[in-house]
């Protein structure tokens, strides 16, 4: 199978899972702030949005690699972890995520969405790179204890640093003593339950 020409195919699918996801959410979880601005949710979104923007700008496309996964073994296909053909479907799942984030913004604001992949709903799982799965790598789970150790002892130093702050000193933390990079957003959006 030639995974170069069905990346586009499975990248809109993709895509339209995640408008599917960002659409739920925003029906069931919407939260408006409380100066009338911006709402919560679209305050959320925003910041996701920016975040993947960032990683994709620093070819970081580990936020999509568990939902990459994910599809790959529930078509049955079989790409070797971090080869350049995973590599590239990466890129493009994280792309494809930044397009459904702004769709989602769109939604947001009284916007339509005509989706093309005819899926029946009850066949679609909502991607989330925000939830914790059995199936973690190794890898992620020695960055994730490492990360909550680092900010349960920051939280006893400093009980009420914003979180954004705590992320960031994690992250410089994390660099300085284990030798892991991750920027303080990544962070921010991925680690940040638990502390």
């Amino acid at each position: 199978m030639n995974i170069i020409r069905h990346s586009n195919q499975w990248t809109e699918e993709y895509r339209e899972s995640c408008i599917e996801g960002y659409e739920l959410r925003i029906t069931a979880d919407f939260k408006r702030s409380d100066d009338g601005g911006y709402s919560g949710t679209s305050w959320e979104l925003e910041v996701d949005r920016d975040c993947y923007i960032d990683d994709a700008q620093n070819g970081n496309y580990a936020a999509v690699y568990e939902d990459l996964d994910s599809f790959l073994q529930e078509k049955n296909i079989v790409v070797e972890y971090k080869s350049d053909e995973y590599l590239l479907l990466a890129k493009k799942f994280l792309d494809a995520r930044i397009e459904a984030l702004y769709t989602a913004q769109e939604l947001l604001n009284g916007g339509s969405y005509t989706y093309k992949n005819n899926k029946d709903i009850s066949q679609i799982s909502i991607p989330s790179s925000h939830t914790n799965t059995s199936e973690e790598r190794a890898s992620t789970t020695n960055k994730r204890n490492a990360i909550n150790v680092i900010a349960a002892r920051l939280r006893e130093k400093y009980p009420s640093v914003a979180k954004y702050i705590l992320a960031d000193d994690i992250s410089k933390e994390l660099e300085k003593k284990h030798g892991i990079v991750v920027s303080g957003k990544t962070i921010l959006r991925h680690y940040s339950t638990h502390f």
